[in-house]
């Protein structure tokens, strides 16, 4: 099946296509980033010329906010280097004195260090600018926080658009060339039984799928801060996708026939994984439905594998859906395979 998968054209542009589409999410934030200054997150303890001379400043956007907690919560949603800065009480009294404080920076983790160290230069020297005098800024480093909606975005949207496609689409359009070719037939009068036609076919098609998502954690190994749940992640989605995809090509028996129903069903699939990001437009108990779609539980699942350290809470039911939704799938592929059988 992997050898005959490689010779068969459909399938093998399917597979290129997916290798495409992996890089492409992962830079595709930088790219469409709008040109302009860098921008600069403050807190500020207490009012401080350095934050009216900011606002005036052409060489950063600057935001202000409340705390300093509010502060990195947006800094968590950058998609690009950003730089938080926390201006404390008394900043403007040390600096008239000729001794001003160092400022306490932050950049997320996921970020180059180059990066991160060419924007805290450029910002220290616009601050030494307004000031007449140098100031130094220490720059922590911090996690993703779990709601990040960010830079997680996109890479996530990615992994599981690929998941899908190798599952979905490949395994079917195998079945249908076997059908078509009489191959399936054949294994049914041989003493191979559904669950062992099944299993080959699952196998072959994660085999693919995690070549694809191996391939994605390589490129991604920066964001990514917990490969062992990527990973896992990434096999219960295939198992799920490949599931689905054996469903279609028991179903189809013309590629016409799977390529419009293919589509017509990957996209609700994919829908719900934009729609719980805008729980601000809908409302509550619809946004926690979609939640549950098991392709919205792969995307929360990617993402936490690209932040900091997360309650097991937060993504283990998810996780054991997904393992649900995929078992029942596979009962349901060798049960339709046994009546063909019959």
């Amino acid at each position: 099946d992997l050898v005959d998968g490689l010779k068969n054209k459909n399938v093998l542009t399917l597979v290129i296509t997916s290798l495409l589409v992996v890089p492409m999410y992962r830079y595709l934030p930088a790219l469409t980033a709008e040109d302009g200054p860098p921008n600069l997150l403050v807190y500020a303890e207490d009012e401080s010329a350095l934050v009216e001379a900011l606002w005036g400043s052409p060489a950063v956007k600057l935001y202000q906010y409340d705390s300093a907690d509010e502060m990195l919560t947006y800094l968590s949603h950058g998609e690009t280097p950003e730089l938080g800065l926390v201006i404390p009480a008394g900043f403007d009294a040390a600096t008239a004195a000729g001794n001003p404080p160092e400022l306490q920076g932050y950049a997320l983790q996921v970020f180059d260090d180059a990066d991160v160290l060419a924007l805290k230069r450029a910002i220290e020297d616009e601050i030494a600018y307004l000031l007449g005098q140098p100031v130094s800024i220490a720059v922590a480093r911090v996690p993703l926080q779990p709601d990040a909606t960010g830079i997680t975005i996109m890479p996530a949207l990615g992994f599981v658009f690929v998941t899908l496609m190798i599952g979905m689409l490949v395994i079917p359009h195998m079945m249908i060339e076997e059908r078509q070719e009489k191959t399936i037939d054949a294994l049914l009068i041989s003493p191979a039984r559904a669950p062992h036609i099944i299993a080959a076919k699952a196998l072959t098609g994660l085999i693919y799928a995690l070549i694809t998502l191996l391939l994605a954690l390589i490129l991604n190994w920066s964001l990514i801060q917990h490969a062992w749940l990527f990973l896992l992640a990434g096999l219960l989605g295939a198992l799920f996708s490949v599931s689905l995809g054996m469903l279609l090509g028991i179903h189809f028996e013309t590629r016409q026939q799977l390529t419009l129903w293919g589509w017509i069903i990957l996209i609700p699939l994919f829908f719900p994984m934009i729609l719980v990001l805008m729980d601000d437009l809908f409302p509550g108990w619809l946004v926690s439905i979609f939640k549950w779609v098991p392709t919205a539980a792969m995307f929360r699942v990617f993402r936490t594998s690209m932040v900091g350290a997360t309650p097991w809470a937060y993504f283990a039911p998810q996780l054991l859906w997904i393992g649900f939704c995929a078992f029942f799938l596979f009962v349901l592929d060798v049960w339709l395979i046994r009546r063909m059988d019959r």
